[in-house]
């Protein structure tokens, strides 16, 4: 499928004359309303496999995303990667489970897969194959991970624990380190500034809650809040700062179309202005030189229904 572009005009106040009782009275001419400056969102190549809750990792400027869930809630085994210089997907190795609601990180050009249940898996683009790593301590479903110093670290997940799990890839052994304060799966981990953020999710309930992990002393903190709760949301870092995009809610249900940035200069969360071009849950999010991209995801709340877009928006528009 080539590009093609999604104007998302934003909303402009009109004018409206005051009425007259006399019908002689000349009629008032307006100004012309501005022209409203539209938010382009460009649509990309379709991904091959349509899918939704998968994640994805980002390694030499392409776009890797391994399984999730098919329509029909088929799991998929499918790995293929994407390449914004040529707006071009790849099918690559298949991983050798199907997995679901796992969580994926890149550490020294090799992706990783944790979860769900045990499972823990890297991918060597070099080679286009697959190992199995040691596995992880518990069984999770629907965490996170991040890559931080020489470290992957999972959190959160449906599990026996909330602990942080810390996987070493030179020992191939795995370290239990401090609980999250609040238990969230369907949750998203990033790595800034040397520190690790836990985000949103849910539990008993929708969370908007952040916490913030300091490895020096394996001890979490809350930090700002999101504006809106949301699960199954992507999430990047951009410019020394955290975006996330789109979600789910459970009570009331429904699927989240709005963008928020969290600034860690100024410690406070913003609602971005622009939209994204359409509901979407359980897709991960990618950012490369600016361009933010949507892959895949869902736009049925509670429910699978995959029509394998790609969007992109490039963040430092006007």
């Amino acid at each position: 499928m080539g590009c093609g572009e999604t104007a998302v005009p934003q909303a402009t106040a009109v004018s409206q004359a005051a009425p007259t009782d006399s019908p002689a009275a000349p009629t008032a001419t307006l100004p012309p309303s501005p022209t409203p400056t539209p938010t382009i969102w460009h649509e990309m190549a379709k991904m091959p496999t349509a899918r939704s809750e998968m994640s994805a990792g980002v390694i030499d400027g392409r776009i890797y995303v391994p399984g999730g869930w098919g329509n029909g809630y088929d799991q998929s085994i499918a790995l293929e990667m994407y390449d914004p210089a040529t707006d071009s997907w790849t099918q690559l190795a298949d991983l050798p489970f199907h997995v679901n609601h796992h969580a994926t990180a890149v550490y020294n050009n090799a992706l990783y897969v944790f979860g769900p249940d045990d499972i823990a898996l890297r991918y060597d683009p070099a080679a286009d194959s697959w190992a199995e790593l040691a596995p992880m301590p518990e069984n999770r479903w629907a965490g996170a991970a991040a890559t931080l110093g020489d470290y992957i670290y999972f959190l959160g997940g449906s599990g026996s624990s909330s602990d942080l799990l810390r996987y070493d890839p030179a020992g191939d052994s795995w370290t239990r380190l401090a609980p999250l304060l609040q238990a969230r799966e369907h949750t998203q981990a990033v790595a800034l500034d040397g520190n690790l953020y836990a985000l949103g999710g849910r539990w008993d309930r929708g969370l908007n809650s952040v916490e913030r992990y300091d490895p020096a002393t394996d001890t979490w903190t809350r930090v700002p809040s999101m504006n809106q709760p949301r699960s199954g949301f992507g999430a990047a870092v951009w410019d020394g700062k955290i975006v996330v995009a789109g979600g789910e809610l459970l009570a009331p249900l429904a699927i989240i179309d709005t963008i928020e940035i969290f600034d860690p200069a100024q410690n406070r969360w913003e609602i971005a202005d622009v939209t994204m071009p359409v509901p979407l849950h359980g897709l991960p999010i990618a950012i490369l030189e600016d361009e933010l991209y949507l892959l895949g995801g869902s736009g049925l709340a509670g429910d699978v229904s995959n029509r394998g877009h790609v969007y992109s928006y490039q963040l430092n528009s006007p």
